[in-house]
């Protein structure tokens, strides 16, 4: 079972409101934001990312016009 490395929080307009990394070096903000985006509506809570560095599972919740993105 793998451990969720970051929270990342958006508003409305994808811009980053919050940024913590709990563990380890996972991919940054810049980089899963354009990939999670890249997928067609309606998006998947949780999305395998092979092309990241470690390839990543993202974690995704819509909540409040806040958009959460956890990568582990």
């Amino acid at each position: 079972m793998s451990a969720i490395d970051a929270l990342y929080m958006f508003d409305e307009h994808n811009t980053p409101l919050l940024e913590h990394v709990y563990v380890n070096r996972p991919p940054p903000s810049s980089i899963l934001l354009p990939l999670y985006l890249a997928h067609a509506d309606p998006r998947p809570p949780l999305l395998y990312l092979p092309n990241t560095n470690p390839p990543t599972l993202l974690y995704s919740i819509i909540q409040d016009q806040l958009l959460f993105l956890c990568p582990s």
